[in-house]
């Protein structure tokens, strides 16, 4: 044998003298007691999944307790207030918004705005609130009942609206851009939310 193999063989010694300490430490140096001394393992199974249990019904316990105090937000006025609120926000966000940005103006005679990029965006604006008045209003979907209708009778017509709206945002974004700059998508958001608010 040479010395290669002889260390090799002191190397795997010292390895499972080394792993049998730490057994014994982790059993906590009791000799009668080994890992194969386990009788029942599925002992050990049905304690991990008590242990998940009891974590699992203390969790919904914090969940009922944490709760209970917004119980508030459940009320049927206190919703319709909340959504008074925020219809108020944004419409007031977005005509102060229009205010400060002289929109009108801005729109309709600045030489500043890119034209071709601008009427671009206008007619993906028609052709998406088009499709959203004939599916709401002349189609014989009822949305309020079902919003899966739309998607059965019309299948086409969601796609092409959201051409219509990417085509729309892009449009309008490179159009004001020289006007408004990095502030353009922000303007752009805040206005469509309070359209889609009066809407």
């Amino acid at each position: 044998m040479s010395s290669k193999q002889r260390n090799i063989n002191k190397s795997k010694k010292s390895n499972q003298n080394s792993s049998s300490n730490r057994e014994k430490e982790y059993l906590g140096n009791n000799n009668n007691v080994s890992l194969d001394d386990v009788n029942n393992k599925g002992e050990v199974f049905q304690s991990i999944s008590n242990i998940f249990n009891e974590f699992n019904r203390q969790e919904k316990e914090r969940n009922d307790i944490a709760r209970i105090p917004h119980k508030i937000w459940d009320n049927y006025w206190v919703k319709k207030i909340i959504r008074i609120i925020e219809i108020i926000f944004w419409i007031s966000l977005g005509l102060g918004t229009a205010y400060y940005t002289d929109l009108i103006n801005v729109v309709l005679y600045s030489d500043i705005v890119n034209r071709l990029y601008f009427n671009i965006g206008i007619i993906g604006l028609v052709g998406f609130i088009s499709i959203y008045i004939y599916c709401g209003y002349f189609s014989k979907v009822d949305v309020k009942k079902n919003d899966d209708d739309w998607e059965k009778i019309h299948p086409k017509l969601i796609p092409i609206a959201t051409i219509c709206l990417v085509i729309f945002s892009f449009g309008i974004i490179i159009g004001c851009w020289p006007v408004w700059g990095f502030l353009t998508p922000l303007f752009l958001f805040i206005y469509f939310a309070s359209i889609s608010y009066i809407i």
